[in-house]
């Protein structure tokens, strides 16, 4: 999955793989396609709870947050 401008995911980041120069991020079960630039950021958050947010700001195309849950 690709996500639009505007679209988030949430969950605990599982995997990552890297893609024909992109990477794919497998979040809560559900693997999504981002630029290769976001895997140096996520690699230090395998196994927590993130989000991902998609934005058409120039830049700042995706905006990453770590939670700080627990999984229950």
């Amino acid at each position: 999955m690709k996500l639009k401008p505007w679209e988030e995911i949430v969950g605990w980041l599982e995997e990552i793989k890297d893609l024909n120069g992109n990477i794919i991020a497998k979040i809560s079960g559900y693997s999504v396609l981002l630029p290769k630039y976001m895997k140096k950021k996520l690699e230090k958050c395998k196994g927590k709870k993130i989000g991902i947010l998609r934005t058409d700001i120039k830049g700042k195309e995706y905006l990453l947050r770590v939670e700080n849950g627990k999984n229950n």
